[in-house]
């Protein structure tokens, strides 16, 4: 987990960008069901995902930024801190809208 996170800050994420953490925990009548099927694990996490980024597309549009870019990753855990099992996602987003500066830096257009 701590090798994933410093390659997602190293590598993935753009640096000096503001970032908002959505997080979903399923109830506890999905979680094994969850646990066990990666088809329908898949199926929830793309589903919550493309909420979280229609969440800021839907904000983003209405104040006239249709094309800027918005991003997210997702990391799922199959278990609590108590190692309990418990399938549920992290998402960092970026928080806001943003375009390419002429350098091919990440500019702000808007934050959420």
């Amino acid at each position: 987990m701590a090798s994933t996170a410093a390659n997602l800050v190293e590598h993935v994420l753009p640096s000096g960008v503001p970032l908002r953490r959505w997080v979903l925990t399923p109830p506890l009548e999905l979680r094994a069901r969850l646990a066990y099927d990666g088809e329908l694990l898949g199926a929830v996490c793309r589903m919550f995902v493309d909420s979280v980024l229609g969440w800021y597309r839907r904000h983003m549009d209405a104040l006239g930024f249709e094309t800027c870019k918005i991003g997210a990753v997702t990391a799922v855990q199959s278990v609590s801190i108590d190692l309990r099992l418990n399938p549920h996602f992290h998402t960092p987003a970026l928080d806001g809208v943003y375009d390419e500066d002429e350098h091919g830096e990440l500019a702000t257009r808007c934050s959420a």
